[in-house]
């Protein structure tokens, strides 16, 4: 068995950032030997420079200082730079090369959220385990796929493959910071509530569909729909204005989720259930632009969260099937919901698998030409050297023979 090199990944959440290092090979059937494995809270750094430093620090002059880094991050990726942490928005821009060599790791390299979700949608995934069946149709294994899904904020992404190559092409988008575009009177509504909540113009598809939207959509609802609901929730709710510390807004989020899931509070159940409306109308808009026949992944901690209302009910999928003249076209495409909470891990390691793989490649291509250049220089070809190989010798030896025969004459 090859020697596992120690790797670094992690995904830098907007909330939270899961950094895992560990010992891995090429082969994607070997086991990984986990080293560590931690959660940290990313607003309690100033920048990612600070947080890999200090977890790092640890391990400096230590067998398992990680070779290979991979971390997958929220918002757009340019030349291995992270102009903008989304979620972040205190943590300044960095270059992936440019930290590699400050933490002497040799290569460094920045992912896209979505784009480790692509890498990792590429291993083996077990049904029933890892995903569920949403739209149970053949999976074209080299069609174009795309990703997407709600978590803290909304990704998109989207994977090609070419004849005759090995692995899909994976591909980063920031389709989700597209217009919001209603179909109804009350999504029409929220759009404009939404403009004056956040006191803005532009209403993306992220503001629209995403965790920070719960608390938007529930008091949106509340002064549109009369149904009943949980009075000390309904509270919480009301005095919260969008200001508060994240801890605040997640704990709110999870008790309307929960009394949604449970039918605790119809006003939740009304919440999520036209949460999941918007995520079926997005969803079909981005396989009419993709047309994913190898796929269309629904990811996030969301999707996890509502696997029920989008498998099970047809809230999900009536808003999904709905494209007027293209409905049938709709039903065509593969639709699996990933459960996966690690996804973007796995993918991180898929990454560096491959870095591995190319490494070793390389080398043995290097070694090849090595043994190649020793076999010419063998049959008396020049070296890189300019010089004649055996030629030489040959010539000694020939003038060797004719002495010989002139001392017997």
């Amino acid at each position: 068995m090859p020697n596992k090199i120690p790797i670094l990944c992690g995904d830098i959440g907007g909330t939270k950032s899961h950094l895992c290092l560990m010992r891995i090979t090429s082969n994607p059937k070997d086991h990984h030997d986990i080293i560590d494995s931690t959660y940290h809270l990313s607003f309690n750094f100033k920048n990612v420079s600070d947080l890999l430093s200090q977890y790092l620090s640890a391990f400096i002059s230590t067998p398992n200082y990680p070779v290979f880094a991979v971390f997958s991050v929220p918002g757009p990726i340019t030349n291995n730079s992270i102009l903008q942490f989304t979620n972040v928005p205190h943590w300044p821009s960095v270059n992936g090369n440019e930290l590699s060599k400050k933490l002497k790791i040799e290569k460094l390299i920045f992912l896209n959220d979505f784009v480790a979700n692509g890498y990792a949608i590429q291993t083996k995934l077990k049904k029933g385990i890892d995903y569920r069946i949403v739209n149970d149709k053949e999976i074209d294994e080299n069609g174009p796929k795309c990703t997407l899904g709600p978590g803290t904020g909304f990704g998109v992404g989207y994977l090609t493959k070419k004849l005759g190559d090995k692995y899909h092409l994976v591909c980063g988008a920031e389709g989700s910071h597209s217009d919001f575009a209603p179909i109804n009177g009350l999504q029409f509504k929220y759009k404009q509530y939404l403009a004056r909540y956040y006191n803005i113009d532009h209403i993306s598809m992220e503001r629209a569909i995403c965790g920070q939207s719960i608390i938007p959509i529930y008091k949106f609802l509340s002064g549109e729909i009369r149904v009943n609901y949980d009075y000390a929730l309904y509270d919480q709710v009301r005095v919260f204005q969008g200001t508060q510390n994240s801890d605040t807004q997640l704990q709110i989020n999870k008790l309307i989720v929960q009394k949604g899931l449970r039918k605790e509070c119809k006003l939740c159940e009304k919440t999520l259930e036209f949460f999941v409306e918007l995520y079926g109308q997005a969803a079909g808009n981005a396989c009419l632009m993709y047309l994913p026949t190898g796929g269309l992944y629904l990811l996030g901690g969301l999707s996890d969260k509502f696997q029920d209302l989008i498998c099970e009910t047809d809230i999900w999928k009536k808003s999904f099937f709905d494209k007027g003249r293209m409905s049938e076209v709709m039903e065509s495409f593969p639709v699996i919901l990933v459960k996966d909470n690690e996804l973007t891990i796995k993918g991180c390691i898929e990454y560096c698998r491959r870095l591995i793989e190319q490494k070793e490649e390389n080398n043995f291509e290097g070694n090849n030409e090595n043994n190649n250049v020793n076999d010419k220089n063998k049959n008396g070809e020049k070296n890189d050297n300019g010089d004649e190989g055996n030629d030489k010798g040959t010539e000694e030896k020939g003038k060797s023979k004719n002495k010989n025969k002139k001392e017997k004459e």
